[in-house]
């Protein structure tokens, strides 16, 4: 009953303040159900893990709460997505309920710490907890190499925390709207992460909606990557809210698809992300191919 009305009383709150106070009561343990355990747990890598559901990226972009999540019933924690430069992102509001789909629009413009204060606050928490989700720091002049030479700079100083990196590559925060997903761009990167040397698992974060001829070539490109996550929001432009970032049930349907696609191309590590609130809807992407799961908006609401 008291966990019902908390929940009715964060949903009435502005989205990005409901989400501070739940951060808060997390690191503090309040109403924490517990660790929950399938009972064979999953090996994700070399991690020995709980159950194979994760929290997404996005959901704590200031490294807090790593050493939380597993009393909340989760197996880990995506933590970031960090930047090299860091940034205070967006102006608010910046996050936005669409009551039509159930989900969230986002426009935080990577909020995060920088990546160095990133490792200080992660080195010493439970490397089996989290993984390290990195982008390009949201500075729409720091474009071509510059761009490619940022994201690895996050990879150098975070590639060795955690149970595996994730290289969000269909993030768009430069002028042009490009992402790293373009094939040109994403062959350069590629090759700009493996010269850093092998740090822990990398895993490349792709769009929901990738042409199935577009997602070839990445994964050709990636041949040496360790696997794959699908996928990231959605960007939409709502009548209300403007240009961002849409998460939830839309997702689901495309994300599901692309996973399925991308298992025949590959026999490694799919994460799954996109719209996941159910048993069901985890079931549905393991049958498309998924080994694991990672939910944020479907834990919001």
């Amino acid at each position: 009953m008291k966990t019902n009305l908390a929940h009715w009383v964060l949903s009435k709150l502005p989205p990005e303040l409901s989400h501070d106070v739940a951060k808060f009561a997390m690191r503090n343990f309040i109403a924490a159900p517990g660790t929950y355990s399938t009972g064979e747990g999953i090996k994700l890598f070399d991690a020995e893990l709980p159950n194979p559901f994760g929290i997404a990226a996005g959901f704590d972009k200031y490294a807090e709460l790593q050493d939380c999540v597993r009393r909340y019933g989760f197996g880990w924690i995506e933590e970031g997505s960090f930047t090299f430069g860091g940034g205070k992102g967006n102006k608010k509001p910046r996050l936005f309920r669409d009551a039509e789909s159930g989900g969230l629009i986002n426009r935080m413009g990577l909020n995060c710490i920088p990546s160095e204060v990133a490792f200080e606050r992660l080195y010493e928490s439970d490397q089996s907890s989290f993984a390290v989700s990195i982008a390009k720091t949201h500075n729409p002049s720091i474009v071509g190499d510059a761009a490619i030479r940022d994201m690895i700079n996050s990879y150098k100083v975070l590639k060795n925390l955690g149970i595996y990196t994730v290289a969000n590559t269909s993030c768009p925060n430069t002028k042009e709207g490009k992402t790293f997903e373009v094939p040109e761009i994403f062959r350069d990167l590629n090759a700009g992460l493996r010269e850093e040397g092998k740090g822990r698992p990398l895993v490349y974060k792709f769009s929901p909606n990738l042409e199935i001829e577009a997602l070839e070539q990445l994964v050709s490109i990636s041949s040496d990557a360790d696997g794959y996550e699908i996928g990231n929001t959605l960007p939409t432009n709502h009548p209300a809210y403007g240009k961002g970032g849409l998460s939830g049930t839309t997702i689901r349907p495309l994300a599901i698809k692309t996973i399925a696609d991308l298992r025949d191309m590959t026999e490694k590590v799919i994460l799954g992300c996109g719209g996941i609130s159910t048993g069901k809807h985890a079931y549905e992407m393991k049958m498309a191919g998924a080994d694991a799961f990672l939910a944020f908006n479907g834990f919001v609401y």
